[in-house]
């Protein structure tokens, strides 16, 4: 191997050892901050409610995409 290719080699070890520092560094930094929304979250204890059939029924409202349509060719 000549001498360009140890260099190219050895900056790209060099540059993936970087990598994983950070990415392990990121991560902590997530992981502490899930953390610490959790203990701050407020505890909210309700009693237990019971649900009857006729509520679970109800549709629940959300994005609704539509398969019909016709087809459009963007060129």
């Amino acid at each position: 191997m000549d001498r360009t290719g140890i260099i190219v080699v050895t900056i790209c070890a060099i540059l993936l050892g970087f990598w994983y520092y950070e990415s392990v560094k990121y991560d902590t930094y997530v992981a502490q901050q899930r953390a610490l929304s959790n203990t701050n979250s407020v505890v909210v204890q309700s009693s237990p409610t019971t649900v009857s059939a006729s509520s679970s029924s109800t549709p629940i409202p959300g994005f609704a995409l539509s398969t019909n349509a016709p087809e459009k060719d963007i060129t």
